[in-house]
């Protein structure tokens, strides 16, 4: 009975490295707003364990204000 609630036993607890990639590059994204230096940008990776590269491939599009403060 113990083992019932282990997250090996549960596929619904698990998600697949692709979208957990996603989730953290949206929370970086909406950490950061529309404004951010890349340094900014690099700190977050950094926290959430993903590369910058990695970040520009969910979100390819930097935003104009983004582009403007570099």
């Amino acid at each position: 009975m113990k083992d019932e609630f282990t997250s090996a036993m549960h596929e619904e607890f698990t998600i697949d490295a692709d979208t957990e990639l996603k989730h953290k590059a949206m929370c970086i994204r909406k950490l950061l707003g529309s404004s951010y230096t890349q340094e900014e940008l690099e700190t977050y990776c950094k926290l959430y364990g993903i590369t910058t590269e990695q970040f520009e491939l969910c979100f390819p599009y930097p935003s104009i204000l983004a582009i403007c403060s570099r």
